[in-house]
């Protein structure tokens, strides 16, 4: 069920194209389903990231927008990427910033990746609308924090299979230390751990990660019995925060795996792992 509920998360909702233009094709990355508003300025920005294949007979000017977002949304039409024919272009809709918004709540948010030609102001030849649900919520707010991984003194409980792992001092966001995750070139491999979270109506995992090597192909996916997600397109050394749901009452294990499709070294940090339930 959940390998179907991801694919049909990752297609559009509704798309347009003029008559004689085929072979675009645009899939949406299942990306913070959770986000920890905890900390952040006022008003952030959002990510909507996106992987677009050209198999059409010309370049396309990739642009977005958010169609009709809800109150506290503030936006434009960005220009996002050129993608000539033949290539595939992960990017991201990366200027569309928020208010801090009540918690817990959730909303649905429409994004619009226009495909021009000529230029980033030419003809609309096309378009893909695709739907991101956050469920926005507040640690502070009310929750119950069973667990928090910040790697201080060892690599509290996570295991590793085809990657290596290594404490690093000077790059965290949370005292000293975060994990290293290293993935060796044209190799794959995974890091898991088991918790146990507290009786309630919702929980979560929210944490922090960063990544080299945006540039290249590499597919990290974060899988908890709730949720599925592919770590998002993201510039080089910016650490980005996630979010899994998680099952209250019970056992949870998340694993994280990487791909690395690429002759290049990846490297994969993570710091202040929150397990948190709330009542």
């Amino acid at each position: 069920m959940l390998m179907i509920e991801q694919k049909i998360k990752s297609l559009p909702i509704r798309s347009f194209r003029m008559k004689g233009v085929d072979g675009i094709i645009a899939r949406r990355e299942p990306i913070d389903p959770a986000f920890n508003v905890d900390g952040l300025p006022n008003p952030f920005n959002v990510y909507f990231p996106v992987q677009i294949t050209n198999i059409y007979s010309q370049t396309i000017y990739v642009t977005a927008r958010l169609v009709n977002p809800p109150s506290g949304w503030t936006d434009s039409e960005q220009d996002l990427a050129t993608i000539t024919p033949g290539a595939s272009v992960r990017t991201e809709k990366n200027n569309a910033t928020r208010n801090i918004p009540s918690t817990p709540s959730s909303e649905s948010i429409t994004v619009r990746f226009n495909y021009r030609t000529g230029s980033y102001a030419g003809t609309i030849i096309g378009y893909d609308d695709f739907v991101f649900t956050i469920y926005w919520e507040s640690v502070v707010n009310g929750g119950i924090i069973d667990k928090i991984d910040d790697f201080e003194t060892d690599f509290e409980g996570w295991t590793a299979s085809g990657v290596d792992l290594y404490r690093i001092s000077g790059t965290y966001v949370h005292g000293n230390y975060s994990l290293l995750v290293e993935v060796s070139d044209f190799s794959s491999g995974y890091i898991s751990k088991s918790v146990v979270i507290g009786s309630g109506s919702r929980a979560y995992l929210f944490g922090f990660y960063r990544r080299t090597r945006y540039d290249y192909c590499s597919i990290d996916t974060i899988t908890s019995p709730v949720d599925k997600l592919t770590i998002a397109y993201s510039p080089v050394e910016v650490w980005r925060r996630f979010g899994v749901r998680l099952v209250p009452g019970s056992e949870n294990t998340v694993t994280i795996s990487f791909n690395n499709t690429t002759n290049y070294l990846q490297q994969v940090w993570f710091d202040y792992l929150q397990w948190v339930h709330f009542p």
